[in-house]
């Protein structure tokens, strides 16, 4: 795949995670109180949360420019294929 190509992907990738974090903290923020361990929707939160912030990591590790193509390429086939929890 063309090295702009793979910096575009990689661009709209990172955009795309960035602006699922910032939703799911505001959610988790503004989220009630809840009964420790029964409320299965902040969990999922919770690990939604968790999945993006190791993506994110592990995308903002594989720089285009500083990182092997296909590396980026294959991170981001697994993050476009993976779903957060």
């Amino acid at each position: 795949m063309p090295k702009k190509s793979i910096e575009n992907r990689w661009r709209l990738t990172k955009g795309r995670l960035e602006e699922d974090k910032r939703q799911v903290y505001d959610e988790l923020r503004t989220y009630p109180p809840q009964v420790a361990g029964c409320d299965l929707h902040f969990r999922d939160l919770a690990e939604k949360r968790d999945w993006i912030a190791t993506s994110l990591r592990r995308l903002e590790a594989l720089c285009p420019g500083e990182a092997d193509t296909e590396d980026i390429e294959a991170l981001l086939e697994e993050i476009a294929s993976g779903s957060p929890p």
